[in-house]
């Protein structure tokens, strides 16, 4: 083998190592970035139960739904966590209100959210009008 085609098969050898290495840290980032959205949209439906469970169990303040009501009977007892915002939505058309729980997702991505439908008829509030 001559020097030149030794100095061609290393320059070849070293833009392929390099191309490769380059692609395997982006396909780790990527994973580790998955990882991370899924952890995270795992949280948000533990609070997503957690928050039905803790409300059906709260004591009964009538049958009008508040945001601030449910949410400060919430604050204590569900923790805030990094990354995942807990917020309410009144819905006319559905009667209750909605807990919406969004992720963030990163800079390049849309807000994931979870929501859950409260209702105080779901919630066991209100009695059914006898007839």
């Amino acid at each position: 083998m001559t020097l030149s085609e030794v100095l061609v098969s290393a320059v070849i050898l070293a833009i392929s190592t390099h191309t490769s290495l380059h692609s395997w840290s982006r396909i780790t980032a990527t994973t580790q970035r998955q990882t991370a959205l899924e952890r995270a949209l795992l949280q948000a439906d533990q609070q997503l139960l957690a928050a039905r469970r803790l409300l059906r169990r709260s004591p009964a303040a009538g049958c009008a739904l508040s945001p601030a009501h449910l949410d400060q009977q919430l604050a204590p007892l569900l923790q805030q966590t990094p990354g995942i915002q807990r917020s309410w939505q009144q819905d006319p058309l559905a009667g209750g209100l909605w807990l919406r729980v969004a992720v963030e997702a990163g800079a390049d991505q849309l807000r994931l959210q979870r929501r859950l439908l409260v209702t105080a008829a779901g919630l066991g509030l209100c009695s059914p009008v006898e007839a």
